[in-house]
């Protein structure tokens, strides 16, 4: 399981894995899902599974922070008739129900929005965290217009596109320190080959070993 501030590449979440429909639809990796998904949990509770009432008018609830008009959305999608109040403390709830409306904003802005179209999948998966805050109709005129929507706490929707670009970014500079420390450590090996000295030196090949 994945809590708090994501830092660099993990192996996948069990929600990552559970829950698949953006995945699916955007060709992403579940790292990138992950990534996704825990900024949008970072803002909304501070990825607390047990927040609860909160937000404005103290009608929202659980790790994404549910209102009635979502959690109506994703009962729809989902064929389910679970209440708002449901999302407190039962994460797995919340990721199934987070998964859905984000593929449901996915579907409208595809259908809306020539920008959005016209994107990347981890450009989208940005647009898909401003929608969690503004909806997919004020992330299509957001991309339009370029005027910034904010929520009943003066949150604005560019906050969740930032924070979710932000963590993607950290996961391909960690993938590419990984790769460096390999290719350094093979250039290093190869240079011990032809190297005689440092290879007595290191133990690898000792001439007075014998």
């Amino acid at each position: 399981m994945v809590v708090g501030n994501f830092q660099g590449a993990r192996p996948p979440s069990q929600w990552a894995m559970e829950n698949t429909r953006v995945q699916r639809a955007l060709g992403i990796t579940a790292q990138q899902y992950d990534a996704y998904r825990v900024s949008v949990g970072q803002i909304e509770s501070g990825n607390n599974p047990n927040m609860g009432p909160g937000g404005a008018g103290g009608h929202y609830w659980g790790m994404y922070q549910f209102g009635a008009a979502a959690t109506a959305e994703t009962n729809r999608l989902l064929g389910e008739n679970i209440s708002r109040q449901q999302f407190r403390g039962n994460q797995a709830l919340a990721e199934r129900h987070f998964d859905a409306l984000s593929y449901a904003n996915h579907q409208s802005l595809m259908r809306n929005s020539a920008r959005y179209r016209a994107m990347s999948p981890t450009d989208r998966l940005g647009v898909l965290g401003y929608a969690h805050n503004q909806g997919a109709g004020g992330a299509a005129n957001w991309l339009a217009t370029g005027r910034e929507g904010r929520d009943a706490f003066g949150t604005s929707g560019a906050k969740y596109f930032h924070a979710i670009l932000d963590g993607l970014r950290r996961i391909v500079q960690f993938v590419g320190d990984v790769i460096g420390g390999v290719i350094q450590g093979i250039g290093n090996a190869i240079g011990s080959i032809f190297n005689p000295q440092q290879q007595s030196n290191t133990g690898l090949w000792s001439l007075n070993g014998r």
